[in-house]
């Protein structure tokens, strides 16, 4: 493992120096300076973590933003891209659900209704499904990035941390643009947008829209054709008005669509346990049934389909009354389906089990959500203040089949068995579990920071939460014989009423111990809710509590060429909620009685010239089950085990991120070079810390280039990612009738893109 770094840091430092000799050459030859838009700038970045807007740099909290044009420079197109430049964070993906870690704390697994503990916010507003994550890189002001639990300014499912997705508005004056790329898997890549004045200054408006596609970087050799294609596109339009200098307005909406053949399970280790057992038994001839183990591969019998749309509609208007009062209303809509998708959930050729039925019923999930948020803010004297009232409604419904085809009962029963019509291709088994549940949740807070001093600063914030929880779940096995299914129910329209009640708050102290040196320390509560287990009749987990000290520094230079900022922090967790598969086809969120996380970041940015950055970051994460026993599928002959000392899931002890940037200066232009890596150590993707479902250590380097010419206003950019070719995994899981099972995040891939801007 250690090697793998060393590899890695070598080849990043290798660069660097490379870059550096460039630069010195440059300087000395006299070549013309890249325009104001081409140089790496220290410009102070201006954040609204806190609800205010403040300098970067000025917030006490573990952050980390990066703004439009950065994101545009390291080609980051989704929001996996965007987490490997945050230290302590780790991305998964599962069923199209976006599975987001921070510093340990996160939801792996999407069953159903389950609510991720990383809360996602565009332009301020709560997305509440996971499978609402896929967020269009395009036409972003800002990703910022809260590490650690933010029960009190932002409450729901926020645990682990919050990611805000903030786009950019209209302008006063005209300005467009586009882009259009292709790279690896005959990619096509589009997007553009307009902005500008309707009537003056007073009312102005912006449209962007975009396109992506590609055929697939799996490849099934048993249907001899690729996977996990796609093809997304959107559109948002977007108004400003300012009736007076003290009063904005902004409304906006936007509408997604994405479909494709995803998601794909392939065998990762090993062999299917459950067809191992029919070829043993005598019920399956050896070799007979398709199994690809390779890298990107898999022989799933069927063609994978997925489709999703999300539209939403976002109102946020301010009234700044004095320096001691400004008022907010931040309305929100959003309107969200997910699916019927279908698709194969052992990766064999026989049909073992399939989530869905080809051709009918498949796995879907809707969810219509409607917040409101208040909120009060500005300076009493030595007090500023922020305090509000939330409101959200939410009605959502899950459904998921899953059915055992008739191969596998003619493997188990022989190729004669087919009671009722004589023909075993029209007869199969399955599972259907299905949820409706309506949520209504209440808040008020306040965060209050007093001045001791000029120097020094007492914090204190304050969430109560009232959420209702109705739930409808129905439960069934069938047999469907000729398409007409004979059903066996477990339960049907099961009613279930849950009700939380909870107080979060947060102690800090901070202070300036020096010119642009911030120090600070706190305690922090955090709270997400309970629920329902759609797979089992009546079976709730409980919600999950979290108490977190954090002491952090942070500093920088007057003229921002040098950043350095440090955190160490230390959790106890109590219900953590995790998935388990209790048998083979039962997968059950449980709760880990108790555990903690103990650790710390390091996050640097060093600029030695207006051309050359380097950046660097370093995560150490020690975590720990305290109190929790569980059940095991894998080895159901040890019964339930004490897991006691064993690490969380997802949760790397350290991670590594690297990167160096050069703005080369050439006529009428520039050229600019970066070259990033990310390194993660090993971690489980389940709590049991076998070796059998350990991600390895690895590394993953990016590299681009981009020339620019006309002020900035035109770039031609090129890049390759995983340059390592890289084969880890966006998820993974143990059952019985799937073996050890995931999915390999995407290998190298190469990239070209145009913008032109106007």
């Amino acid at each position: 493992m250690s090697c793998v770094l060393n590899r890695s840091l070598t080849s990043v430092v290798a660069i660097t120096m490379g870059l550096m000799s460039v630069g010195a050459n440059a300087q000395g030859g006299g070549s013309v300076e890249p325009s104001s838009n081409a140089e790496v700038s220290a410009t102070e970045i201006i954040v609204t973590a806190q609800k205010t807007s403040q300098s970067l740099q000025s917030v006490p909290m573990s952050i980390s933003a990066i703004s439009g044009d950065d994101l545009s420079t390291r080609a980051v197109q989704n929001v996996g891209d965007i987490t490997r430049s945050v230290p302590g964070v780790n991305y998964q993906e599962t069923n199209g659900a976006t599975q987001i870690t921070i510093r340990g704390v996160g939801l792996q697994v999407q069953t159903g209704l389950a609510e991720p503990n990383v809360a996602l916010h565009i332009d301020g507003i709560f997305q509440p499904a996971a499978t609402e994550a896929d967020v269009p890189i395009v036409d972003l002001e800002r990703v910022e990035v809260l590490r650690g639990p933010q029960g009190t300014l932002y409450g729901r499912n926020a645990t682990g941390g919050t990611i805000n997705f903030i786009t950019k508005k209209p302008t006063s004056t005209f300005e467009a643009g586009g882009s259009l790329g292709t790279g690896s898997f005959d990619a096509v890549r589009a997007n553009g947008y307009v902005s500008g004045p309707i009537t003056g200054e007073t009312l102005m408006g912006r449209v962007s829209a975009y396109y992506n596609r590609d055929d697939g970087y799996y490849y099934n050799s048993f249907l001899d054709k690729r996977q996990m294609g796609f093809e997304k596109w959107g559109v948002r339009g977007a108004l400003r008005f300012l009736p007076s200098s003290d009063v904005t307005v902004d409304l906006s909406g936007y509408y997604q669509h994405g479909s494709g053949e995803t998601p794909v399970q392939s065998i990762l280790r090993g062999t299917n346990p459950l067809v191992d057992g029919l070829v043993a038994g005598g019920l399956l001839p050896a070799g007979s049934v398709a199994i690809d183990t390779g890298k990107w591969r898999t022989a799933g019998e069927i063609s994978n389909t997925s489709k999703y749309w999300t539209a939403g509609t976002t109102l946020d208007a301010k009234v700044d009354i004095s320096d001691a009062l400004s008022v907010r209303s931040v309305t929100g809509f959003i309107k969200h389906e997910y699916g019927p998708f279908i698709y194969d959930a052992d990766g064999t050729s026989l049909g073992i089990v399939t989530l869905g039925t080809p051709g009918g019923d498949g796995r879907f999930q809707t969810s219509k959500s409607i917040s409101q948020e208040f909120n009060f803010s500005g300076e009493l004297d030595k007090l500023r203040y922020v305090v509000g009232l939330f409101y959200f409604h939410e009605t959502a419904f899950a459904v998921s089949p899953a059915y055992f085809p008739d191969p596998l009962i003619q493997a188990v029963f022989g190729a004669g068995f087919a009671p009722f019509t004589g023909s075993a291709n029209t007869l199969y088994t399955g599972l259907r579990s299905s949820m409706n549940v309506k949520t209504d949740g209440y808040a008020g807070f306040a965060d209050l920071t007093y001045s001791v001093t000029p120097s020094m600063r007492l914090n204190v914030g304050l969430r109560q939460t009232f959420d209702r929880k109705n739930y409808v779940q129905s439960d069934e096995n069938y047999l469907v014989v000729n398409g007409a299914p004979l059903t066996l129910p477990n339960c049907s329209n099961l009613q279930t009423k849950l009700r939380f009640n909870h107080f979060d708050y947060k102690i800090r102290a901070e202070a300036d111990i020096a010119d642009r040196v911030l120090a600070y320390g706190q305690y922090q509560t955090g709270f997400k809710d309970g629920g329902v287990n759609l797979s089992a009749c009546g079976d709730t987990f409980k919600p999950e509590k979290i108490g977190a000290f954090e002491a952090g520094l942070k500093t920088s230079t007057s003229d921002r060429t040098f950043t350095f900022n440090a955190s160490a922090f230390h959790y106890k967790y109590d219900g953590l909620q995790v998935l388990s598969f209790i048998t083979a086809t039962l997968p059950l969120i449980e709760n880990v009685d108790r555990a903690t996380i103990t650790g710390g970041e390091l996050e640097a940015v060093m600029r030695p010239s207006r051309r050359l950055t380097a950046n660097l970051a370093l995560s150490l994460l020690y975590s720990k089950i305290k109190k929790f026993s569980s059940f095991d599928s894998r080895q159901p002959q040890l019964g339930v085990q004490d897991l006691k000392g064993k690490p969380l899931p997802s949760a790397p002890q350290y991670t590594v991120n690297a990167g160096i940037e050069y703005a080369l200066p050439v006529a009428n232009g520039a050229v600019r070079m970066r070259a990033e890596t990310f390194f993660s150590s090993a971690y489980n993707l389940r709590m049991f810390d076998q070796k059998e479902d350990e991600q390895r250590a690895y590394t993953v380097t990016n590299l681009s280039i981009g020339y620019e010419f006309g002020g900035g206003d035109y770039q031609i950019r090129g890049f390759v990612k995983n340059l390592e070719n890289t084969a880890y995994q966006l998820n993974g899981l143990f059952a019985g009738t799937v073996g050890t099972a995931g999915t390999l995040a995407r290998p190298r891939e190469w990239g070209v893109d145009a913008t032109v801007r106007f």
